[in-house]
């Protein structure tokens, strides 16, 4: 079982004083990074007609009071447009497609040029529905699959029927023309079922397989988590799986450590959390991340821009170096640690991934500040990838280039990486 130390409410609101802009800021290994955000999760609703057992927002079938009502949703899509155009959106909730408006906000999303996926349970996915998501501009759904067999998957999500119901939401957005990508928790239940997890993602023709490694939040907090030695053992599972399914994309979430057993350093970005990632909640909270219940800004009271550039809590996970094993390890720019998961076990979003067993030499990374270029080949190539992995891809690529003392990314640069990274 998950244990955090002591009760954890909801969000937690953690009073600092104010720092300059970390925009553009040195990062913990002294080069210049962009810390402009290339994801953004937004649970639009806690509303959800499932009862996942694991849930990080404790969803039920009773849309929450204080939810943004859509003229505050169309605000704040604006502003993230206007800040960061281009960057990926995620809608969720609970379960985004309950929300009376989920329809033309993501239609106000894609008409401004970001990256709009939809994360959702399936189960209400129709063939009509998907349509009109992909003729409002949406790219892509990850549906949530957590087993290969239906008793347990509808044990997991607490309603008989959802598995088939998920299936087949796969099915109607692939026949409307949505990127898919299949997703699934694991947990003490379904552990051993990853392999046909995999497998069965491949046969049904999805673009990327995401494994989540639970994190003890919400309703998570009474999940029966894997330990940090089951974590490592079927993490280095995925890397041996990953060559047998080249058509699918198989990666872990929420395990940073991932890129140590790739065996490549250049495999990045690592945790996310207040670098490149936030998450905004239904209520307008910003976090840095679903799993990590700091609150760093209400977009209701503050705007974006000061909330992303000012909050001494995303600064510090820019910015100030981790503590424990994970400050002198070579790992610590690629992959940092799970900041969320050190919040749960500890308290202090700043300690050690509890989760993590690599001791680490203490020779940090030395990565060069290299201006990037990508060719008009190499960027053809790019824009073929899945929107699910775009933008982590270009950073990879980049930060490839720059530890190889490359300033021109190329066709043959990208098959050099793709070799490395399959050895």
């Amino acid at each position: 079982m998950c244990s955090p130390p002591g009760p954890l409410p909801r969000a937690h609101h953690l009073e600092l004083s104010r720092s300059p802009t970390g925009r553009g800021a040195k990062s913990k290994v002294g080069y210049e990074m962009d810390f402009s955000p290339s994801l953004i999760s937004w649970n639009l609703t806690e509303r959800c007609n499932l009862a996942c057992g694991h849930c990080y927002m404790d969803a039920s079938p009773i849309r929450a009071n204080g939810e943004l009502s859509e003229s505050e949703c169309y605000r704040i899509i604006d502003e993230i447009a206007g800040l960061f155009p281009g960057a990926m959106l995620v809608l969720s909730g609970g379960e985004p497609l309950l929300h009376p408006d989920f329809l033309s906000i993501a239609r106000r999303a894609a008409s401004h040029g970001l990256v709009i996926v939809v994360g959702t349970n399936g189960t209400l996915l129709t063939v009509d529905l998907a349509r009109q998501m992909a003729g409002y501009g949406v790219m892509g759904v990850g549906i949530s699959v957590d087993s290969v067999e239906p008793r347990l998957h509808d044990s997991i999500r607490g309603m008989p029927g959802s598995w088939e119901q998920a299936l087949s939401g796969v099915k109607a957005a692939q026949q409307a023309g949505l990127q898919v990508q299949i997703q699934a928790t694991v947990m003490q239940a379904n552990r051993q079922e990853v392999p046909e997890l995999v497998e069965m993602a491949s046969r049904m023709g999805v673009k990327a397989f995401n494994l989540f490694f639970l994190v003890c939040t919400g309703r998570g907090q009474k999940a029966s988590d894997l330990s940090a030695a089951q974590n490592e053992e079927l993490l280095k599972e995925l890397v041996e799986l990953q060559p047998k399914y080249p058509g699918l994309i198989v990666r872990a979430r929420c395990a940073p450590h991932f890129v140590r057993l790739t065996g490549a350093t250049d495999a990045g970005p690592g945790c996310m959390a207040g670098r490149t990632y936030c998450r905004i909640t239904p209520q307008g909270e910003v976090t840095p991340c679903p799993y990590l219940p700091v609150v760093v800004g209400n977009l209701r009271r503050e705007s974006l821009a000061q909330v992303w550039n000012t909050s001494p809590h995303l600064l510090s996970l820019r910015l100030e170096s981790s503590k424990g094993k994970c400050h002198i390890c070579e790992f610590t720019q690629s992959c940092g640690g799970c900041r969320a998961r050190a919040y749960v076990s500890s308290g202090d979003y700043m300690a050690e991934d509890p989760y993590c067993l690599y001791q680490p030499t203490g020779g940090l990374e030395a990565i060069k500040p290299i201006s990037i270029v990508w060719s008009p080949e190499a960027r053809e190539r790019m824009e073929k990838a899945p929107v699910f992995v775009r933008s982590m891809a270009m950073r990879m690529v980049e930060r490839y280039a720059r530890e190889h003392g490359h300033s021109v990314i190329t066709l043959e640069l990208m098959d050099e990486l793709r070799r490395v990274s399959q050895r």
